[in-house]
């Protein structure tokens, strides 16, 4: 990400780097009665420098920020930035009433694709078995749940 003199960078084997005051937010999920994700609540910023590292290993003893545990684990990754648009990454899964657009790489797995009673993958599955009359046990192989949009 670049916006004026604002980056990320991904380092070699180590955090992701910030530089040019980005700010930082601390966010969690509004839930339903039922437990079901329905929004992001802002819960403030978080007190950043003008640059900072992002922990990307997991193990480090100050998250969100990177305390250097990367090192001494030997963590190793050749992740770099994903450039395509999501027009390019989206698979798209078609039924006769609906149509998913789904991105896995921007998949959080916070439930936003679905409510305690179904969920964009199985009204998928029911429009395709409407339409074609087949039981449902003939669909039961599923589709991997990930970011998705309709349309």
């Amino acid at each position: 990400m670049t916006q004026g003199n604002q980056e990320i960078n991904v380092r070699p084997n180590g955090p992701y780097l910030v530089r040019g005051g980005v700010p930082l937010v601390r966010k969690s999920q509004v839930m339903s009665e039922y437990g079901e994700p329905l929004d992001w609540q802002n819960d403030g910023p978080v007190d950043t420098q003008e640059v900072y590292a992002l922990c990307r290993c997991g193990q480090s003893k100050s998250k969100p920020f990177c305390d250097g545990s990367h090192s001494q684990l030997g963590f190793e990754s050749d992740e770099a930035a994903d450039t395509s648009t999501f027009g390019q990454r989206k698979k798209v899964f078609e039924g006769p009433d609906i149509e998913i657009r789904d991105d896995h790489s921007l998949c959080m797995h916070s439930g936003f694709c679905g409510t305690r009673l179904t969920n964009v993958w199985n009204m998928l599955k029911e429009s395709r078995i409407r339409k074609s009359g087949t039981r449902s046990s003939q669909w039961s192989s599923g589709v991997p749940r990930a970011h998705w949009s309709m349309h």
